[in-house]
């Protein structure tokens, strides 16, 4: 007899609740949209060995060569650029500070975003 009386309760919770969620309103036109993105910062990514092995055996890091770095990176600021400009905030994780990657990022974002 208890176990029938908390399904009861149950159904009847789920119930409310669906016709809680039902009856909010939708969200307000003045939202603020947040959009976050992890670049994964050439300072932390590693370049096959068999391509670029280092002396005694080492890997070397994307950041090393501008060759290995500066084409990834702009496709990033492009994609940044086109996919996440109708955001009100972006947010970047693992912005690298080398001033070379700041220009070129910035050469494809200055007149979207504020810095």
């Amino acid at each position: 007899w208890r176990r029938r009386q908390r399904r009861r309760r149950t159904c009847c919770s789920v119930v409310t609740l669906i016709a809680i969620l039902t009856t909010t309103p939708s969200p307000p036109a003045f939202a603020l949209s947040i959009t976050t993105f992890n670049m994964l910062a050439s300072v932390h990514r590693s370049m096959p060995s068999e391509d670029h092995s280092g002396t005694d055996g080492e890997d070397w890091r994307e950041s090393d060569r501008i060759e290995w770095w500066k084409p990834r990176a702009e496709q990033v600021a492009r994609f940044v650029a086109d996919e996440l400009s109708s955001s009100d905030v972006v947010l970047l994780q693992e912005w690298w500070t080398r001033p070379e990657f700041e220009d070129l990022f910035d050469s494809y974002t200055r007149h979207l975003f504020y810095r």
